[in-house]
């Protein structure tokens, strides 16, 4: 997620947010917890360096709006979108700054949940789509997103090269019934969405 800005710091907290085990044997020079803060083996490091620092591709605020896409569709999506493909406003919702950072740089187009009208099979089931404006078509970049206490990896996700170099990947809840990422009371709420 992130070391925390303040405080106490633990080198367990470094070792972990660098993927190791908790409790399990560290040091501080360790090539894993050296690049958190892009250090060298054997530099001179202070605990302090490690504050806010993060093994995560890109970490977004991101202030939840809400949108219904259609007048004859009767679902409404909860996160945050722009105006158009590649455009710099917000349609509904926003981020701290929309850039992703595991896409060089590119934008993200959306990231949003959906509860669509109950239908049969996976067409009236919860969703959840993640859109990169020039991501280049291709199923990669990043393997994990986390956001309001949700863990969703890239696999269970389907991709889709919708050309014109804008790629988004679509999750399907289980059941029509399974709690979204994001819903209506989550509407005005700041949550970090993290990728790895």
């Amino acid at each position: 997620m992130a070391l925390p800005t303040s405080g106490a710091l633990s080198l367990n907290q470094m070792h972990v947010e660098a993927g190791g085990g908790s409790g399990t044997i560290a040091s501080i020079n360790d090539a894993d917890i050296r690049g958190l803060i892009s250090k060298g083996s054997g530099a001179t490091m202070s605990f302090n360096e490690w504050y806010g620092a993060s093994s995560s591709l890109d970490s977004q605020q991101i202030y939840i709006g809400s949108f219904a896409p259609y007048a004859y569709y009767t679902g409404i999506w909860y996160g945050a979108g722009r105006n158009g493909i590649g455009a710099s406003t917000w349609q509904y919702g926003s981020m701290n700054d929309g850039t992703c950072n595991w896409s060089n740089g590119n934008l993200y187009q959306l990231v949003y949940a959906g509860t669509p009208p109950a239908a049969s099979g996976s067409s009236g089931r919860p969703k959840v789509i993640i859109g990169v404006h020039a991501h280049g078509n291709s199923n990669s970049g990043w393997n994990t997103v986390t956001a309001n206490g949700q863990t969703l990896s890239r696999t269970s996700m389907s991709f889709v090269n919708t050309g014109g170099g804008y790629s988004r990947w679509l999750y399907n809840y289980p059941t029509y019934s399974s709690a979204m990422m994001f819903d209506s009371s989550d509407v005005g709420s700041v949550f970090t969405m993290v990728f790895n």
